[in-house]
């Protein structure tokens, strides 16, 4: 088996649903992507409503990956995290 170029496994995705949600390949497309690479995403232009926005970013996915809610924030959270370098210490 051929192994990924480092740009593809570094590379991570969000899907916003106000974007992608009303897409019948969102989903099979986040199982290809895998909750390892995929971070909370909103495209609202107004930022009252991102956390509810986010809410249902998380519910979305949750329901996708058949995982609990507090598990979509642990690895979306984890994935953040090593994105921008930080330690879960930090």
């Amino acid at each position: 088996e051929k192994s990924m170029p480092s740009y593809v496994t570094e590379t991570f995705y969000g899907f916003a649903p106000v974007v992608n949600f009303r897409s019948p390949k969102t989903e099979n497309v986040m199982h290809k992507v895998g909750i390892g690479r995929l971070v909370l995403e909103s495209d609202l232009e107004d930022f009252n409503g991102v956390r509810s926005d986010l809410k249902t970013s998380v519910e979305f996915i949750a329901r996708v990956f058949e995982i609990e809610e507090d598990e979509v924030l642990r690895r979306t959270n984890a994935n953040a995290r090593y994105i921008y370098g930080f330690s879960h210490d930090n």
